[in-house]
């Protein structure tokens, strides 16, 4: 997936997925990258494009396999290596 593609609201939704009901739209709850690899591997493309709160929840679950759908309540386990790449050095983002 990359990264750069996506708002941080539709990229947050896609890597975590979202209950039903919590925004506008959201008619059914949806998985996300991690609970539908579970078990897989998941491609991260351009993380360094990452709004940095995303960013810090993706290095959360790569930490502790834990991670929470947007609105949820509880948290989800998943099991899957993930690889990411990004084309520029980290820290020398022209913003």
């Amino acid at each position: 997936m990359n990264c750069s593609s996506f708002s941080k609201d539709l990229l947050e939704s896609e890597i975590f997925g979202h209950t039903a009901g919590f925004f506008a739209g959201a008619i059914t709850e949806t998985k996300g990258l991690f609970e539908e690899a579970n078990g897989g591997t998941i491609f991260l493309d351009e993380i360094g494009e990452m709004d940095i709160s995303l960013q810090t929840r993706l290095l959360h679950v790569l930490e502790t396999g834990q991670f929470m759908k947007i609105g949820s309540t509880y948290s989800n386990t998943c099991r899957c290596p993930s690889y990411s790449s990004n084309k520029s050095r980290f820290g020398t983002r022209n913003s």
